[in-house]
C-alpha cells in the first residue's frame, strides 16, 4: 500500500470513530455529554509501512487530564511528541515518551527493528530511537477518554461497542505483529483470532505469550507496559523488554 492512500484512509476512518463515540455515549452513563473520542493509528505513515516487521500496539483506555470520561477530542498520533492535554508550562511538552510506559514501547519497538537486541544493548532513549513510536500503530480498545485505571468488566463492554471499529482499524493497517497490553483476554474468541496456534510461553515473571493467527499474525499477550511502574532500569521494566522482545523473534523465526 503505497503512503498516501493509508494516509487517507487513516484520515476518512474518524468518520467511522466519531459515530461509534456517539454510541458510546448513548449507552455508557460514564461518560460525559462533552466528551469526544481520542483519535489513534500511525503517526509516520511512510516509517510504519517501511518497518519490517509492522508493529501494532492495542491496549486500554486513552486518558485526559481535563477529567474522568471528559474531554478528548484531540489526536494522539497528532501530538505524539507534544501533551496536548496540559496548559502547565513547567510540564515537558514531550511527556508522552519521556514516561516509564512509552520507554518500554520505544525500547521494545526499536529492539525488534534492531535485530531482537536484548535490554542490555539498547542504546539510552534519544528523539532519534523516539521516533519508534510514529512507526508503530497505536491502537486503544475504546477511544473515548476514561480513567487512569480500566476494570476487566468496563473493558469487556467496551470491546463489545468498539471490537468491528478495531478489526477494521486491523484490515486498515495490516501489521505483521499485534502486541496486547493486558487486552488480549477480549480478543482471543473473537473467529478473527480464535483457533491461533500458541507458539511460545515466557517462564520468568511478566510472562508472554506468542500465538501465530490464521492470517500468519503474530499475537503477543502480555501486561499492559504501565504495569510495570518504576525506571527502566529496574528488574520488571527489563524483565517485560526482554520476555516481549524473545517472544517476538521465536513466533517470527517459526511462523
Amino acid at each position: 500500500m503505497i503512503a498516501e492512500k493509508l494516509r487517507t484512509k487513516q484520515k476518512n476512518f474518524r468518520r467511522t470513530i466519531r459515530r461509534t463515540a456517539e454510541k458510546h455515549k448513548s449507552i455508557d452513563d460514564n461518560i460525559g455529554d462533552n466528551a469526544k473520542p481520542i483519535y489513534d493509528g500511525v503517526a509516520d505513515i511512510e516509517g510504519y509501512l517501511k518497518s519490517d516487521p509492522k508493529i501494532m500496539w492495542l491496549l486500554k483506555e486513552p486518558y485526559d487530564e481535563s477529567g474522568k470520561f471528559t474531554g478528548g477530542g484531540w489526536s494522539f498520533i497528532s501530538n505524539i511528541f507534544n501533551d496536548p492535554k496540559s496548559n502547565n508550562p513547567n510540564k515537558p511538552k514531550d511527556c508522552f515518551w519521556t514516561s516509564t510506559m512509552w520507554q518500554l514501547i520505544i525500547q521494545i519497538n526499536y529492539a525488534i527493528h534492531n535485530g531482537y537486541r536484548p535490554w542490555g544493548d539498547i542504546p539510552p532513549i534519544d528523539n532519534e530511537i523516539a521516533n519508534e513510536i510514529k512507526k508503530s500503530a497505536y491502537i486503544n480498545l475504546s477511544k473515548m477518554p476514561a480513567d487512569s485505571k480500566s476494570s476487566n468488566s468496563r473493558l469487556s463492554d467496551c470491546y463489545q461497542i468498539w471490537k468491528d471499529t478495531i478489526f477494521r482499524q486491523i484490515d486498515i493497517y495490516k501489521p505483521d505483529i499485534i502486541i496486547f497490553g493486558k487486552t488480549f483476554q477480549f480478543f482471543k474468541d473473537n473467529p478473527r483470532f480464535k483457533g491461533a496456534t500458541l507458539c511460545k510461553k515466557t517462564r520468568k515473571k511478566w510472562p508472554v505469550l506468542a500465538y501465530i493467527s490464521k492470517d500468519n499474525t503474530i499475537l503477543i499477550e502480555a501486561y499492559h507496559p504501565a504495569r510495570k511502574g518504576g525506571e527502566n532500569s529496574n528488574k520488571s521494566g527489563r524483565n517485560y523488554v526482554d520476555n516481549i522482545i524473545k517472544a517476538v523473534k521465536y513466533a517470527m523465526q517459526n511462523k
